[in-house]
């Protein structure tokens, strides 16, 4: 359920190679943002969304199901993100073209450091001539170092609020906090 904070909901998606993790999301005002829903999807990312047993075919429909808000009514989803970079690259892609009228973003992480959360994004279709198509699908590059240290940083605020992370404690019994938090920063002094 959305709580009464929350006024949208967003999904991320990562494809690993046997399935997909969705994490739903409420936003609030001063993005206050609660978690909402956690699904992993097991399957083949390569079979396409028409074959039984894709992962995709079930992404769509959580995409498409209506959350109930406290206050009574439905909300729906108003944006997936779907990281392409890692597992079954070329089926994400698929998946975001097919549904990029859903505001189905295909996204990236950046290997640069300090990039911006969510950058400027670039065409990822190319002719045989190495052309850049019309309408290609555009992948959205995430500055993932600055990401993190913004999660990192929200993570501990102590009072609801702008920039606070609601976590349910029902996910303390899942690898969910681990995930959260597996990435450690530490400096490393190269060539002087």
């Amino acid at each position: 359920q959305v709580p009464h904070g929350g006024l949208m909901l967003t999904a991320g998606t990562d494809v690993q190679p046997d399935r997909l993790e969705v994490r739903v999301w409420a936003w609030g005002r001063g993005e206050e943002v609660w978690l909402v829903d956690r699904h992993i999807l097991y399957g083949d990312p390569n079979l396409e969304e028409s074959v039984p047993g894709s992962p995709w075919a079930r992404l769509t429909e959580i995409r498409r199901t209506p959350v109930k808000h406290a206050s009574g009514r439905d909300v729906v989803i108003e944006a997936c993100a779907i990281d392409t970079g890692g597992a079954n690259t070329q089926a994400a892609y698929h998946y975001c073209r097919t549904h990029a009228h859903a505001h189905v973003l295909a996204v990236k992480g950046s290997s640069q450091s300090n990039r911006p959360v969510l950058g400027k994004p670039s065409a990822v279709d190319v002719s045989w001539r190495g052309r850049t198509m019309p309408r290609s699908l555009k992948l959205w590059p995430v500055g993932t170092d600055t990401a993190k240290h913004l999660i990192y940083g929200r993570l501990r605020l102590q009072q609801p609020g702008p920039g606070y992370m609601h976590l349910p404690a029902v996910l303390k019994a899942t690898d969910e906090f681990e995930q959260l938090t597996a990435e450690r920063l530490s400096t490393r002094i190269i060539k002087g």
